[in-house]
C-alpha cells in the first residue's frame, strides 16, 4: 500500500480525492489544506508521494516543491491543479516535479490517471534508489581492490569501450575514471613499441572469447613509467561480449626481475674470473675487490626487492574466514574457487608451527587495526599437505570507520630462499679466493684506489639523475649535476657555481615572503638536523618562473657540512591541475548559465511559433515574429560568449610587454605613465583583450568620459597596474557585480572575461574608484608574474 500526502485549499476537493484514491485499497491518503501544514507532516511522517494544488494562500504548490527539494527530500511530487499555463508546467518540472496533471473533466477517469501517475512515480523513484545503492556497493568493493577494476565491451560491429572504471585509476594510472575518454588515454599511455601487441592480444581475445592478458610499460600523464599487468575474463550479457578485469601496477616486480637477471650475470662473470688462471687473477685484483663489494650490495638489494614481489591477494573477515582469493593464490595453495565458497579459514593455510604467531598478528589487525609493519615470513600449508615458505603483507580493511576484515598480499619466497643459499655459497667461494689473494698480494691493497672508484660511481649516479641535484654552503651553490644546467637554462657550471640560490628565484615567493630570507631560514633548520620538503618558485636564467618540489638534507663531506638539494620541476603538473580546474569551471558555467538560458529561449521560441501559427496575418502576428527574431539574436549572443570563454586557458602563459597591448581609440585620449614602457607580464596570450575590454567598457558605460590613464606602482611583493577614466564611475553596490555573469544577464561579458583571463596566472582585478569621479580598476600581479 502507498501512503500519500494530498495538499489543497479546497476541503471538498480533498475529501473527494481521498475517497476516489482509497477506494482501490492501494492508497492510504492524509489530507491537509495548506503548504505549511504539509511541511510539518513531512517532518514527522514518511510518505511515498505528495500531491499538491498550485494556487493556495500563503504558499503555492511550486514554493512547497522548492522547500521539499531544498531540504534534500526526493519524494515523488505531482502537481494537480486547475491552472494549465505552459510556463507553470515548465517551472514545475524545473523545480523537480515528477508529473503535472490538470484538473477538469470526468472525475473517475481523472483520478484513475492520477493513480497511474502515482504508481509510476513511486516505482521509478524506488528503482532509482535501488540502482544508486547497488552502484555505491559496487564502487566500494572495486575501490578496495589494489588495482583498477574495469568492465569493457566489444560489439560485433567492431565498436568497443569501457562501461566502468574504478576510482583507483587516478592513483595507479593517473587517469580520470571517465568511460568515454579512458580507452584512448589508456592506449596513448602504452609505450609505442607495445601498443601493437596490446591491440593484437585484445582482438585475439575478442575473436576467440578467451582471457585478455597483457603486460607492458605504461607512461602516466605525470611522466612516470610503470609496468602494468591486466587480466580479464570474457562474459556474455544480453548477447553482448564483456570483459571484466583488473589492471595492476607491477613495477616493483618488473624491476626486481631485471635486477635478479643483472645480478645473476654479474655473479657468473665473477665466478668465471675466479676460475681463470692465477696470473690473470693477479692482473684483475682490483676488479675482484669491486666485484666482492657489488655482491654484498646485491644480496641486500635482492632481499628488499624479493620481499615486495606480488603473488597472491586475499581478503578475510575478522574471524579469519576467507571471503576472496585470486587465481594466483588458488594455484599457490592448490585450492579451487569451490573450496573457498564452501568455507576456508586462513588458519588452515598456515603450517601448525606458525599458526599461533599468525593468529596473534591477525587478531591485532582485526581488533585494534594494528598492521604488522612490512612483510612476515611463515610456512604455508597447501591443500595436499605439503608446505612452502611464504611472505605476507597485510593491512586492516576499513568501512565506515570500522574494521570489517583484513586484506593482504601473499608471496611464495621459495625461489628467494634458494637464491639466498646459492648467493651465500658463491660468497663463501669468493671469500676463500679473496683471502688467498690477500695473503699473496697484501702490498697491492690500495685504499686510495677504492676511494677514487667510489667517487667515480657517485659522480656517475650524480650526473645521470633525472632531477637537479646541487650542493650549497652559506646560501650559494658549490656543486651541481647536468640536470641542474638544463633546469635553470644554463650552458656551463660557471653560471651556477658560486652564485646565490636567491638569484634563481623571484624576489618574493607566492606567500609574500622574500626569497633570500626564506633560503637562509630553511638552510639553518636543515643544518640543525631537520630535513625539509616543500614547493618553491624558481626562475630560469631568462627570468621565466617555474614551480618545483624541493627536498633538503644535510650531508657531511670530509668533516664539512653542506646542504644537499634535490629539485624537481613540477610546472607541467601544476599546469595540468590548473587546466583541470579551469575546465571544470567552464563546464559548470556552461551548464548553469549558457545551456540553461539557451534551453529556455528555445522553449520561448517554440511557444511563440505555435501562437503565430494560430493567428491570421496582421499586426499581432508581426509582433510575434519580431519577438521570435529577438529571442534568436539572444541565442546568438550566448553562442558568441561561449566561443570567447572557451579560448581562455587553451595556450600556455607567456611574457608580454604591457605598452604594446594598450589600444588607442579615436574617441578617447590615452595617457600612459613612463613605468609602463618596461613592464612585462607573464599571462595568458589573451592578455591583449584585457585592455581592449576595459577600453570598450569606458566607451559604453563611462558617461562623459574623455580620457584614460594607465600607470603602475610596485607594492612588494606585488605589482599594481591602474586603469582609470574621468567618467561617472561605478556605484558602490555594483563594484563586484560588474565582474559576474549571471543567468539572464546580457551585459558585463567583457569584465567577466577580463577576470577569468587574468586568473590563469593568479592576477586579480578590482574596481576601487570613487563614484562620480570616474572608474578605477586595480590589477594586482603576484610575484613571479611580472618583470621590469
Amino acid at each position: 500500500m502507498y501512503t500519500l500526502l494530498y495538499v489543497d485549499d479546497e476541503p471538498a476537493l480533498l475529501e473527494v480525492g481521498k475517497l476516489f484514491l482509497e477506494r482501490s485499497e492501494q492508497f492510504s491518503v492524509d489530507i491537509v489544506t495548506s503548504a505549511p501544514a504539509a511541511l510539518a507532516l513531512l517532518h514527522t511522517k514518511t510518505y511515498d508521494a505528495v500531491i499538491a494544488d498550485y494556487q493556495m494562500p500563503n504558499m503555492d504548490g511550486i514554493e512547497l516543491l522548492k522547500k521539499i527539494r531544498t531540504s534534500g527530500n526526493t519524494i515523488p511530487f505531482i502537481l494537480f491543479t486547475g491552472r494549465g499555463r505552459e510556463e507553470l508546467v515548465i517551472q514545475a518540472f524545473n523545480e523537480g516535479a515528477d508529473f503535472y496533471l490538470e484538473k477538469g473533466g470526468e472525475p473517475r477517469s481523472q483520478f484513475a490517471d492520477l493513480s497511474n501517475k502515482i504508481r509510476s512515480a513511486v516505482t521509478r523513484r524506488r528503482a532509482e534508489q535501488s540502482l544508486k545503492k547497488s552502484e555505491r556497493n559496487l564502487n566500494a568493493m572495486a575501490n578496495n581492490i589494489p588495482g583498477v577494476v574495469y568492465r569493457l565491451y566489444a560489439d560485433p560491429d567492431g565498436v568497443y569501450g569501457f562501461d566502468y572504471i574504478s576510482g583507483r585509476s587516478r592513483q595507479i594510472l593517473g587517469l580520470e575514471n571517465d568511460p568515454v575518454t579512458f580507452f584512448d588515454r589508456f592506449t596513448e599511455g602504452i609505450i609505442p613499441e607495445d601498443r601493437e601487441r596490446l591491440t593484437s592480444v585484445f582482438h585475439h581475445a575478442v575473436s576467440t572469447k578467451t582471457n585478455w592478458v597483457f603486460d607492458g610499460w605504461y607512461v602516466k600523464p605525470s611522466g612516470k613509467k610503470i609496468w602494468i599487468s591486466t587480466v580479464s575474463q570474457p562474459v556474455i550479457e544480453n548477447d553482448r561480449l564483456m570483459f571484466d578485469g583488473v589492471i595492476f601496477d607491477n613495477t616493483g616486480w618488473k624491476m626486481a626481475e631485471a635486477e635478479l637477471v643483472r645480478k645473476n650475470e654479474e655473479l657468473n662473470a665473477s665466478y668465471a674470473q675466479i676460475a681463470a688462471a692465477e696470473e690473470e687473477l693477479r692482473g684483475q685484483y682490483d676488479k675482484l675487490l669491486l666485484g666482492e663489494k657489488l655482491l654484498r650490495e646485491s644480496e641486500a638489494r635482492f632481499r628488499e626487492l624479493a620481499d615486495l614481489l606480488p603473488q597472491g591477494i586475499y581478503e578475510a573477515e575478522p574471524d579469519g574466514h576467507i571471503t576472496y582469493i585470486n587465481h594466483l593464490a588458488l594455484e599457490m595453495f592448490g585450492y579451487t574457487a569451490e573450496d573457498v565458497e564452501k568455507g576456508l579459514n586462513i588458519s588452515s593455510t598456515i603450517a601448525p608451527a606458525d599458526r599461533h604467531q599468525v593468529a596473534m598478528t591477525f587478531h591485532r589487525m582485526a581488533e585494534q587495526g594494528t598492521p604488522p609493519g612490512g612483510s612476515r615470513d611463515y610456512h604455508a600449508l597447501r591443500k595436499d599437505g605439503s608446505t612452502f615458505p611464504v611472505a605476507i603483507i597485510s593491512s586492516p580493511i576499513y568501512r565506515d570507520d570500522r574494521i570489517t576484515g583484513v586484506r593482504g598480499i601473499l608471496m611464495d619466497i621459495t625461489d628467494r630462499i634458494k637464491a639466498g643459499e646459492e648467493l651465500r655459497a658463491t660468497n663463501e667461494q669468493l671469500s676463500a679466493s679473496s683471502e688467498e689473494l690477500r695473503a699473496q698480494f697484501d702490498e697491492l691493497a690500495d685504499s686510495g684506489q677504492r676511494i677514487r672508484e667510489s667517487e667515480e660511481q657517485f659522480r656517475l649516479i650524480f650526473d645521470l639523475a633525472n632531477d637537479a641535484i646541487v650542493l650549497s654552503e652559506n646560501g650559494r651553490f658549490t656543486r651541481c649535476n647536468r640536470k641542474t644546467l638544463e633546469l635553470f637554462g644554463c650552458t656551463d657550471e660557471s653560471e651556477i657555481i658560486g652564485h646565490a640560490i636567491a638569484e634563481f628565484s623571484p624576489e618574493f615567493q607566492p606567500d609574500g615572503m622574500r626569497s633570500s630570507g626564506q633560503v637562509l631560514t630553511r638552510d639553518k633548520r636543515v643544518l640543525k638536523g631537520s630535513p625539509l620538503a616543500f614547493e618553491w618558485v624558481h626562475s630560469r636564467r631568462d627570468g621565466t618562473p617555474f614551480t618545483a618540489e624541493i627536498a633538503l638534507n644535510r650531508i657531511d663531506i670530509r668533516g664539512k657540512m653542506f646542504i644537499l638539494s634535490i629539485i624537481r620541476d613540477i610546472s607541467d603538473r601544476k599546469r595540468a591541475e590548473a587546466a583541470a580546474n579551469l575546465a571544470r569551471k567552464k563546464l559548470n558555467l556552461m551548464d548553469k548559465v549558457t545551456r540553461h538560458e539557451i534551453r529556455n529561449l528555445i522553449t520561448g521560441i517554440i511557444g511563440l511559433v505555435d501562437m503565430a501559427y494560430s493567428m491570421p496575418a496582421g499586426r499581432d502576428r508581426e509582433m510575434l515574429n519580431r519577438e521570435i527574431k529577438n529571442l534568436i539574436m539572444k541565442i546568438r549572443r550566448e553562442m558568441d560568449f561561449t566561443e570567447k570563454y572557451q579560448e581562455i586557458g587553451i595556450n600556455l602563459p607567456e611574457w608580454q610587454q604591457v605598452q604594446q597591448l594598450i589600444p588607442c581609440p579615436d574617441s578617447l585620449q590615452v595617457r600612459i605613465a613612463p613605468e609602463i614602457a618596461s613592464l612585462e607580464l607573464y599571462a595568458d596570450p589573451l592578455l591583449a583583450k584585457i585592455f581592449v575590454y576595459l577600453t570598450e567598457n569606458v566607451t559604453r558605460h563611462g558617461v562623459h568620459a574623455t580620457e584614460i590613464a594607465i600607470s603602475a606602482r610596485q607594492t612588494p611583493p606585488s605589482m599594481v597596474i591602474i586603469f582609470e577614466d574621468n567618467g561617472v564611475g561605478v556605484p558602490e553596490k555594483k563594484k563586484e557585480a560588474i565582474f559576474t555573469r549571471k543567468e539572464g544577464d546580457r551585459k558585463g561579458m567583457g569584465l567577466f572575461l577580463v577576470r577569468e583571463i587574468l586568473a590563469i596566472t593568479g592576477i586579480t582585478i578590482t574596481e576601487t574608484g570613487e563614484p562620480g569621479k570616474g572608474a578605477r580598476f586595480e590589477i594586482v600581479v603576484p610575484p613571479g608574474a611580472f618583470r621590469i
